[in-house]
């Protein structure tokens, strides 16, 4: 295959692409890969890693404040099993992954903003959840300290 066309495949096979490329690299015909789809592609495989992580960490969020605001009955052992597993995820994220451990913390409170989404379409009064009953005015939620949502025990 002539290297013209390997560039086209990125655009109109991409499965084809990738295991073309995959035999190009391994029988060393450096001259015939798309070096700049490739580095595209070996990019995209570190972004999709950072937005698993997010994810996790979104989830997290979300259960932790159904968790803490909403009635347990009927989801609580649901609910504790989805924080357990978001921590062993972000934990196994990070361990495959030590080059994420540099950006968790800016990961995770971005992903605050996702997971807590959640309570403005779930809690029964939304605006109640963020009135500071001292001064009768709204506030913005802070997210918790990164350790302390990682390692505090899910209350029974």
């Amino acid at each position: 295959m002539k290297a013209a066309e390997i560039r086209s495949l990125y655009e109109t096979d991409y499965y084809t692409w990738t295991q073309e490329t995959a035999r190009l690299l391994r029988s060393g015909r450096m001259d015939e890969i798309d070096r700049e789809a490739l580095a595209e592609e070996v990019e995209d495989l570190g972004k999709s890693e950072k937005r698993a992580l997010a994810s996790q960490f979104k989830r997290l969020h979300a259960h932790l404040l159904k968790w803490a605001f909403t009635q347990k009955s009927g989801h609580k052992n649901s609910w504790k099993a989805s924080i357990e597993d978001s921590r062993s995820e972000i934990e196994k994220i990070l361990s495959e992954n030590p080059g994420l451990k540099s950006q968790t913390a800016e990961i995770f409170r971005t992903s605050y903003r996702g997971g807590g989404c959640w309570r403005s379409r779930n809690l029964t009064n939304p605006k109640a959840f963020f009135q500071n009953p001292a001064r009768g005015r709204s506030r913005r939620p802070c997210p918790p300290s990164f350790s302390r949502r990682i390692n505090e025990p899910s209350r029974s």
